[in-house]
């Protein structure tokens, strides 16, 4: 399986998403209260299309397909399949802010093995599979991309969502040294980490597995993971992940995010 095929699927996917980018296009809202856009249907058509055209004996689980219950039912013995999430950050690309992007990842063995972010606006594309790094493409190239190294120095650099920002993660911010918090929508938060711009993403609120599957991996494949490894697990009930904290996380930091956990 050729990662280059991941990268040119969500670039493409990606351009059907700008033409309704800054156009005010009418926003649904779907069962679970999250928004919806003509632009998360057309990207997750043409990419579900195209995996199944290369990989059709390949499992999709996209954020937009109708019974994720049957599809987990499915998945039962199956190691491998696609995680697909469009359009993550649909709240920023409706306030027409950049931070949006599109995510594929493929699982196996409840890892992510390969995965690619997208941000089409940007004009950014992060991307890794198992055992060959984690890389960022722009027009100026390409370029591997490394973790930073937090060593108790220096304030931390805290990445957090712009869109779900709650009293724990307030708590969670005021209780550490840390230069000013960066906030941002989207999967683009695991690739801040990956790069070395940020140290820590903590998050006290639910997430999906097809939010975090292929940022995840490009976090998995950028280094330090042995000595701050990630802590999703995929397949779970429901494809939902509990709160998490990632990046290079210092035994007072874990304390402090578990504490408010269970308070």
């Amino acid at each position: 399986m050729d990662i280059k095929l991941f990268v040119d699927i969500a670039e493409q996917a990606g351009q059907r998403t700008l033409k309704y980018f800054g156009q005010n296009p009418e926003v649904y809202t779907k069962s679970d209260q999250s928004p919806l856009t003509q632009a998360d249907l057309e990207a997750d058509a043409y990419i579900v299309e195209h995996l199944k055209v290369l990989w059709g004996h390949i499992p999709i689980v996209s954020e937009e397909a109708a019974d994720h219950d049957a599809l987990q039912s499915q998945l039962q013995g199956k190691a491998t399949y696609f995680l697909v999430d469009p359009l993550d950050g649909t709240k920023e690309f409706v306030n027409n802010r950049p931070g949006f992007t599109v995510n594929i990842a493929l699982i196996k063995a409840g890892i992510p093995v390969m995965g690619v972010v997208h941000a089409p606006v940007l004009e950014t594309t992060y991307y890794a599979e198992r055992g060959h790094g984690a890389w960022k493409k722009t027009s100026q190239g390409l370029e591997q991309i490394f973790c930073s190294s937090h060593d108790g120095e220096r304030a931390l650099h805290v990445i957090a969502s712009r869109s779900h920002r709650d009293e724990k993660t307030e708590q969670f911010l005021n209780q550490i040294d840390l230069k000013e918090p960066v906030a941002i929508g989207s999967s683009l938060k695991f690739c801040l980490l990956a790069e070395g711009k940020a140290d820590v993403y903590p998050r006290f609120g639910p997430t999906m597995e097809w939010d975090v599957a292929a940022g995840d991996c490009v976090y998995r494949n950028a280094g330090h993971e042995e000595q701050n490894p990630s802590p999703f697990v995929y397949n779970k009930a429901g494809f939902r992940n509990g709160p998490f904290i990632i990046g290079s996380i210092s035994p007072p930091i874990k304390v402090l995010f578990d504490t408010l956990v269970d308070g």
